[in-house]
């Protein structure tokens, strides 16, 4: 039985390419009656695809995320401003935030559980977070549910030990378990098996998916990160720094130093480097205040990202990913990025 496949079955990627095609066919007609983009500088025909699809992916995402928090799947369509959602009590965002940054220290896995193990290394848990990021892309779930599934399987392997034969069940089953917390709709348990290539049985699944909520006694609310970059970014959207921030919060997945920071530190970071990068913005008094950190506070963060992708790409499908037109191809403009204006310190 294969421990842990990195490509998932060629059927599930067919699949996947023939529901992007049909979501450009729906979003194109969709943006039809949008009017001009808001774009101050010139592009090519080809960056300008790139950005009507990266827009549109992005707008998908957040209004599915704001569909799932209103538990509604028709209210958040007649919504224009996000202030003007009384389901959002946005009166109550300061105290709801004070509540978050208490709760995220809460839920921070062990930084050095590998050591209680024998049979898994940090470069094995890399592999397992990068095959589920895979999978989480082709079933085109939330943002949201990675972060949460990333989650529970670190604070799950801080607590059990694990077989390494017994490491793949854990992150489709804590993927299962984010899948359900977080999505409207989950994809069918024969799609979970599937992208196992079927090395699982539903009976197996099932009983680790009650067992993993029983070890982290059920305690599943986790403060995303997000929940801080849509409040930090709300003073200035913009598509391209929003993109590349959540590029940057991913690499807290597939990169174990990262297990120790707070996410509203992790979210701060990315959008005060992606700021940098892209030269767009300042951290300002009013971001300060809503992220919560001083730019001093968080440039070892900083580091620790910029020190990620000057490094040669280790984590395939976290590349490939990133590397796709509807995401901007950030993991490639970074990279060259990187290459071209950072210095690595020794």
């Amino acid at each position: 039985m294969p421990v842990l496949p990195i490509v998932a079955p060629k059927r599930m990627w067919n699949q996947y390419e023939m529901n992007q095609t049909i979501m450009a066919i729906t979003n194109k007609n969709k943006n039809t009656n949008q009017g001009p983009l808001d774009i101050k500088y010139k592009m090519t025909e080809e960056d300008r695809q790139m950005y009507e699809e990266a827009l549109a992916y992005d707008r998908e995402m957040e209004l599915r995320s704001e569909q799932a928090r209103l538990q509604d799947p028709t209210y958040a369509e007649q919504v224009t401003e996000y202030a003007t959602d009384p389901m959002l009590v946005e009166e109550y965002e300061d105290e709801i935030f004070e509540h978050l940054r208490k709760a995220e220290l809460e839920t921070l896995a062990d930084p050095d559980y590998v050591s209680n193990h024998t049979d898994i290394s940090w470069k094995m848990r890399g592999v397992l977070v990068d095959w589920v990021i895979e999978i989480h892309y082709i079933f085109q779930l939330l943002p949201e549910t990675l972060f949460l599934a990333v989650n529970i399987i670190d604070r799950f392997l801080s607590k059990r030990v694990v077989a390494l034969s017994k490491l793949q069940l854990v992150g489709i089953a804590a993927l299962l378990i984010a899948t359900k917390f977080e999505e409207v709709s989950s994809p069918r348990l024969k799609d979970f098996i599937w992208m196992t290539d079927r090395s699982l049985k539903e009976e197996e699944l099932i009983k680790a998916e009650r067992f993993v909520v029983q070890v982290l006694d059920f305690k599943l609310c986790y403060a995303n990160p997000l929940n801080f970059l849509r409040r930090v970014s709300k003073t200035h959207y913009e598509v391209h720094s929003r993109m590349l921030s959540k590029y940057f919060m991913e690499i807290s997945c597939v990169d174990h130093r990262f297990i120790a920071i707070p996410p509203s530190k992790v979210a701060a970071a990315a959008l005060w480097l992606s700021q940098r990068i892209l030269t767009n913005g300042t951290w300002t008094e009013e971001i300060s205040r809503l992220a919560g950190y001083k730019a001093s506070d968080i440039r070892p963060v900083v580091q620790l990202m910029l020190d990620y992708v000057a490094q040669p790409v280790v984590h395939d499908a976290f590349f490939r990913k990133w590397a796709s037109k509807k995401l901007m191809k950030a993991s490639v403009f970074v990279r060259k990025w990187v290459k071209q204006y950072y210095k690595v310190t020794k």
